[in-house]
């Protein structure tokens, strides 16, 4: 069999949930992810980084993934704050063929994330919380489904296979002015969202290809927290969009048609 690896940030939110709360945040996408390569006869393998990001440690990865990059205590630590070493690490790796998903938040957790969006083109709005009208813990979820996933692309068919809706709480807004760069997914009607700005975007670069989504929290298990709050992998089709993006930041095999396992 052969491998695929998958590198998460030791600092992004979802990942210190999991590693400080009892574990219970990210054993969802962990599991989805250890038997997800079974049909095509890869090891798909997950580790975790150790501060700083470093070309030793991008050796041998596939993809790096990326869940927020902030303390989840104090979301002006600069502790957390990417190093310009590490800009050129990600960006070398990404352009050498391999994959980044950088998974981002609302205000303020984003601004470490927009650093990095901003080496690839890409623009993280970290001043606009957007959501659906209303106040938690009535407030509904914003549910993108139909015209709001790009599925009339044909290039993108192999991120929406399975995929019918994407469900969270909020986002921060993701924008790019690059002509390489195309919407993912945009955001319900109702919602408080800046022309132009979506909830995903995907951009190539060199020889690889970023993705950035909008709130990093559709990853995680329930995990009983409140701050973050819950996750929401289990909710529309979270799960399978997150798996989808793996599997063509990394170049894995994906099935044809919904139902058939990838081969």
């Amino acid at each position: 069999m052969s491998d695929f690896n998958i590198l998460f940030d030791q600092w992004g939110t979802q990942v210190q949930v999991q590693q400080t709360m009892g574990g219970l945040r990210l054993n969802t996408v962990f599991g989805a992810l250890e038997s997800a390569g079974a049909s095509s006869n890869v090891n798909w393998n997950t580790t975790i980084s150790t501060d700083p990001i470093t070309p030793q440690q991008l050796t041998n990865q596939n993809l790096l993934v990326i869940l927020t990059r902030a303390s989840i205590t104090d979301t002006n630590n600069q502790q957390f704050a990417y190093s310009s070493d590490e800009i050129t690490a990600i960006t070398n790796f990404v352009a050498a063929g391999n994959g980044l998903l950088l998974m981002s938040n609302h205000p303020n957790y984003g601004v470490n994330d927009a650093v990095l969006a901003n080496a690839f083109g890409i623009t993280i709005d970290t001043t606009n919380f957007i959501s659906m009208p209303g106040q938690p813990p009535t407030r509904p979820m914003m549910v993108m489904s139909g015209s709001n996933l790009n599925t009339a692309d044909s290039s993108l068919a192999p991120l929406f296979l399975g995929v019918d809706s994407l469900s969270t709480h909020d986002s921060c807004g993701i924008s790019s002015t690059l002509s390489t760069a195309t919407w993912l997914a945009s955001f319900p009607a109702a919602a408080n969202a800046p022309a132009g700005e979506y909830y995903g975007m995907t951009v190539p670069y060199e020889s690889g290809n970023v993705i950035v989504l909008g709130n990093s929290g559709t990853t995680g298990d329930n995990g009983g927290t409140s701050q973050p709050a819950c996750g929401t992998v289990t909710y529309g089709s979270n799960l399978m969009f997150f798996l989808n993006c793996c599997r063509y930041l990394g170049n894995q095999p994906q099935a044809t048609n919904p139902g058939q396992c990838p081969a």
